[in-house]
């Protein structure tokens, strides 16, 4: 006759073996949170790649025109004291196309404390995303004749 276990001895099948971690969850959430991850790190890579660009276009073609009228203008060693934008603010010519006009107070370059004030106008272009190098136009030349 075949011996059979006692049954103080263990015989462990499949279904008493104490189980992982892994198959404690539930089969809706290893499916579910698996797929929630990938869409969040694709939507994730999606932002980051899209080109950025101002969600105020006129704040940042007054900061774009401030930084190069003043980055220029100190380029000719000339000290600016004022440098103000009309109160028309920054207007639309063309689609992606803004314009901003001002003035500009500076001293000299002679040193003697003379101030001049000019005006000044700044065309700066959005192109696929991205602000262009702003065009900056003045009433009078900047620098002695």
């Amino acid at each position: 006759m075949a011996s059979e276990p006692a049954e103080d001895e263990s015989a462990t099948t499949a279904t008493e073996r104490p189980a992982g971690w892994l198959a404690r969850v539930p089969l809706w959430a290893r499916i579910v949170v698996p797929v929630v991850l990938i869409v969040a790190v694709a939507a994730a890579i999606a932002v980051a790649a899209l080109p950025s660009r101002s969600a105020d276009p006129a704040a940042a073609t007054e900061a774009v025109c401030r930084s190069g009228a003043l980055a220029e203008l100190e380029a000719h060693d000339m000290e600016v004291r004022e440098l103000s934008f009309y109160d028309d603010g920054v207007t639309s010519t063309e689609p992606d196309v803004y314009l901003a006009r001002g003035d500009v107070a500076f001293d000299e370059q002679d040193g003697d404390g003379t101030e001049r004030r000019i005006r000044f106008r700044c065309t700066v272009r959005f192109e696929d995303g991205a602000m262009q190098a702003p065009s900056i136009r003045y009433s009078e030349p900047i620098t002695a004749e």
